[in-house]
């Protein structure tokens, strides 16, 4: 499965910094996966919050979730062309539905679209608070 990411990024560099960053992304994650909860009915997206990690590297915090998370958080607009069969596919498999409603499934989708779920700006909304976060644990450096 393909991955996509969202990325923030720190100039300094410190050795309790991962933990701070542990803790952003974790609250970046619960909400997002509230977010996309309180939006929708549709089982199908409590797979994918399950789906949404982190991890740090270097001065970095990276958010991943599926490639098919832009469905989730743009939608689709209806009365467009049905989306591929073979996208469905993978879909399908993981939760279970037989094959033979692909072409159903593709057609419904294509007449009345996908109601968007957004997640993303999450992220971008807590930034600030990743600052806040760095620069607290800058300051309890200082203070010991």
């Amino acid at each position: 499965m393909d991955y996509t990411s969202l990325t923030a990024s720190s100039f300094i560099k410190h050795n309790n910094l991962p933990s701070v960053y542990k803790k952003w992304a974790l609250e970046v994650i619960e909400d997002m996966q509230k977010a996309i909860e309180s939006k929708s009915k549709n089982k199908g997206d409590k797979d994918f919050y399950h789906k949404l990690g982190y991890k740090i590297e270097k001065n970095s915090v990276i958010i991943e979730f599926p490639e098919y998370g832009k469905w989730i958080e743009w939608g689709r607009g209806a009365n467009k062309t049905p989306p591929p069969i073979k996208a469905l596919i993978p879909w399908m498999n993981r939760h279970g539905i037989d094959k033979t409603a692909v072409w159903a499934i593709s057609k419904s989708i294509g007449k009345e679209g996908i109601k968007p779920r957004p997640f993303m700006g999450i992220f971008d909304k807590k930034i600030p608070e990743l600052s806040d976060m760095v620069a607290q644990e800058l300051e309890n450096e200082i203070d010991v």
